[in-house]
């Protein structure tokens, strides 16, 4: 574990660093609240020895600060004081405190409660790794393993507020596989889940900066995410993700375009104009559509003077 120990006495500190440090745990140490604070701001605790009686702020000021400020992930705490009366009991449980140790310290006793809070500590981490591993997986489309429609509106908003306050641009491009029900029906759903899954990850892999983002849209449409990105610089990605898809070279024997499975691709950019980020995927959808018109395989730009 990771511990910080709080205590404005150098040889209390040193006591317990021996103990914590002799039981294989790391130990950050700290005089004051300050000290505390500044490391709780820099490290993950994953267990926090505070005296009670400090200058400033004392031992539950500060807990309840920590509990406060830095609640997202519980810290344990365990208080220390020479005091052991029924009041410092009961405050310490007010303050947010775990446990109360009473000095002079046993090194059995703090070896003890060290063991005990490293069991807590382990399966803290087994559950918050679990909740990680479960965010992810209601975020992603479980067949393409790119974002889902849910975490599409999540990022496409967060994207839209960014670009309206930072006056940048911010493009989105619409994507269809082009005559994927012929290819369903001459090469039945499985083949047709493993299509997807190819022309996800080609997409996947062509749009490749930290902040783009590449979902499912619904059936065999993907949407595609693109912060500070102009019109024009969304058009040179579609055509690299078109090129991308030829090179992949995935067979449609039932297309009427070409023998190969190819894309159609629809582009547009916020502009005064666009309304909302609903509005900035429906001009994408209006240009996917104009280029499905003039014969798939190919991009068209949304333009609000067209």
């Amino acid at each position: 574990m990771d511990v910080l120990i709080i205590d404005d006495d150098l040889s209390i500190c040193n006591y317990l660093r021996e103990i914590v440090s002799g039981e294989g745990h790391h130990c950050y140490v700290a005089h004051n609240h300050k000290e505390a604070f500044e490391i709780l701001d820099h490290y993950e605790v994953d267990l926090a020895l505070i005296d009670v009686y400090l200058p400033e702020k004392d031992g539950f000021q500060i807990t309840k600060t920590i509990r406060k400020v830095y609640g997202a992930t519980w810290i344990p705490v365990v208080f220390i004081s020479a005091s052991d009366s029924d009041k410092d009991y009961e405050k310490c449980v007010e303050a947010g405190g775990d446990d109360y140790l009473v000095k002079p310290i046993r090194p059995i006793v703090v070896k003890t409660k060290l063991k005990t809070l490293e069991r807590i500590s382990s399966m803290k981490r087994r559950v918050e790794s679990a909740n990680k591993k479960l965010k992810r997986l209601t975020h992603l489309d479980p067949l393409t393993k790119v974002q889902n429609r849910r975490s599409l509106q999540h990022v496409l908003l967060k994207e839209w507020r960014s670009a309206k306050r930072n006056r940048a641009a911010l493009s989105v491009l619409m994507i269809d596989i082009d005559c994927f029900k012929s290819y369903n029906d001459s090469l039945r759903h499985l083949k047709g889940d493993t299509c997807l899954q190819k022309v996800a990850k080609v997409i996947t892999h062509t749009v490749t900066r930290p902040r783009d983002v590449v979902s499912r849209y619904g059936g065999e449409e993907f949407l595609v995410v693109l912060p500070e990105t102009n019109l024009e610089g969304a058009n040179c990605i579609a055509e690299n993700i078109h090129q991308a898809i030829l090179d992949k070279g995935i067979s449609h024997p039932n297309s009427e375009i070409s023998n190969m499975v190819t894309v159609s691709i629809g582009v547009s950019c916020i502009t005064d104009r666009t309304q909302s980020p609903e509005h900035l995927c429906d001009e994408a959808d209006q240009a996917l559509y104009q280029a499905k018109r003039d014969g798939r395989n190919r991009s068209c730009l949304f333009r609000h003077n067209q």
